[in-house]
């Protein structure tokens, strides 16, 4: 009797042994072979980005429900089953975005199982940059199924009543940038480290089971080939506490967000082939497969991935067949930022143009103002000036029937446009001459001191002096000088020494 009892107490503790190795080989090898994850793996980024950024989720103008089945390594008996069903949306425009995933895995005697609820907010910074984040709580239940394990004495009793589970509270977080047709993210998943502890009947037996912290980075580009397809490359970044740090890198052609076709290296795993479409602009479906490659590949098929999806329009507007991919999108808001500086543009330069109009109205004014005062100081000093002028001018004529070779004195001739008792207002018409016409001008005072002469040029004898007289007045007449002078232009003969 006692020899059976020693003999079910050491299967027993053999039994114990098996089983956690068993559990350390199905968290060790999945970890090694297959991105070094606790989490399921999924090839339907593309499809559902829910699954590896929580701040993903409500981005599109639809609500979407998702169903996916994995079938991992098909060759080898008891590797991983994953299923998944997610559903997200947006509220408030976009700005807000819920969604809720529940998920089961099972891998050998090992079984997860968790739901989620996710909450996602944007802030948008102008000219197309936008940050979304997004924060999961929810819980994960890990299962031994004890059932499973092949036993010579099926009526054990550690095989009937060990059937163990536990649940912890668990979340995750993750941050996405968009600019343009760029997006970047970073999500982090069982940010709490949460532990299980599982307890034998056996007293001295029990084993703990840790959760560790898993990162992801994501990077995907836009680049439209023509109005028909579309290049979305994507790399994938993951990393665990304590493994080597693995990617996957792929891309996808799509075509007018109907049919696309994708292609990726996962690390260490092997090579990804999907291929997915929508129909009737509310169902989508995909398949991909993973071909292993490595030592794995020897002993194992393919994966498997189905997923199916329905698309919930809240205003069948928002979305057409056909509609202007991203890329045009933000080409459009460029636009319309550009019109927008441009405007500012037009604006600020309407504002210096009717700052230049005001002064322009302001000057024409004071111009009016000051050739009216030109007039009054003319009008004031009229009679003795006439009277001078009559005394000192000479005509065209007269100087031309001058026979300036036989003089000996050394004369000089002016070509005067006004005549003043006062420098300061000889001055003034000076000024006013060269704003108004350009024309430069200079004073001549006489001998006696009484006058100041306004003249454009000066003439000595010997100069050609009938000739380059006649040509200066025809010159000051083509300038249309009658508005700003009184009286003819005159030539002045300057006959005493200054």
């Amino acid at each position: 009797m006692s020899s059976k009892k020693h003999t079910i107490s050491n299967f027993r503790k053999f039994l114990l042994k098996l089983i956690k190795r068993s559990i350390l080989l199905i968290m060790v090898y999945p970890a090694l072979q297959a991105n070094a994850q606790q989490l399921p793996i999924s090839s339907h980024f593309h499809e559902n980005r829910y699954l590896y950024n929580p701040s993903c989720i409500g981005m599109e103008p639809y609500t979407q429900a998702i169903f996916q089945v994995r079938k991992q390594w098909s060759g080898i008996q008891g590797a991983p089953e994953t299923y998944h069903f997610t559903i997200d949306g947006s509220i408030n425009k976009k700005k807000v975005g819920l969604g809720l995933r529940i998920f089961s895995d099972v891998a050998g005697i090992l079984g997860r199982t968790g739901g989620y609820g996710t909450y996602r907010y944007r802030i948008n910074f102008g000219s197309g940059n936008r940050l979304f984040m997004g924060l999961s709580v929810g819980f994960l239940q890990n299962k031994i199924h004890f059932d499973k394990i092949r036993a010579q004495n099926m009526n054990e009793p550690t095989l009937l009543k060990n059937s163990e589970k536990q649940t912890v509270f668990d979340a995750n977080f993750g941050i996405t940038y968009a600019y343009k047709n760029w997006k970047a993210g970073l999500s982090s998943y069982q940010l709490f480290n949460s532990k299980y502890y599982y307890e034998g009947n056996a007293d001295i037996h029990s084993l703990n089971y840790k959760l560790i912290r898993h990162y992801m980075g994501t990077f995907e580009y836009e680049y439209q080939l023509n109005k028909a397809f579309l290049l979305e490359p994507q790399l994938i970044l993951k990393n665990v506490q304590g493994m080597p740090l693995q990617f996957d890198f792929g891309t996808y052609i799509n075509w007018r967000n109907k049919t696309w076709l994708g292609i990726s290296y996962q690390h260490r795993h092997g090579v990804s082939i999907s291929i997915g479409g929508l129909l009737y602009d509310q169902y989508t479906f995909s398949y991909s497969y993973d071909i292993p490659t490595g030592n794995i590949a020897g002993f194992t098929g393919g994966s498997h991935e189905f997923l199916i999806g329905l698309r919930i329009f809240r205003d069948k507007s928002e979305y057409q067949p056909d509609r202007i991919r991203q890329e045009e999108l933000n080409h459009l808001k460029d636009l319309s930022q550009e019109q927008y500086e441009q405007i500012e543009k037009l604006e600020e330069e309407k504002k210096k143009l009717k700052r230049r109009v005001d002064s322009t109205t302001k000057d024409v004014n004071q111009q009016k103002q000051e050739i009216k005062k030109l007039k009054e100081i003319y009008n004031k000093d009229r009679q003795q000036i006439n009277k001078t002028i009559e005394k000192y001018r000479i005509s065209l004529k007269e100087l031309e029937s001058m026979d300036l070779s036989r003089e000996s004195e050394d004369k000089r001739f002016y070509v005067v446009l006004g005549a003043y008792l006062d420098i300061k207002d000889a001055k003034f018409f000076q000024r006013i001459l060269a704003r108004e016409t350009g024309l430069e001008t200079k004073v001549v005072q006489r001998s006696d001191g009484k006058y100041f002469f306004v003249y454009s040029k000066k003439f000595k004898k010997g100069e050609e002096i009938h000739k380059n007289i006649r040509q200066e007045m025809k010159h000051l007449k083509r300038l249309r000088l009658d508005k700003y002078i009184d009286g003819n232009i005159w030539i002045y003969q300057e006959k005493e020494g200054l």
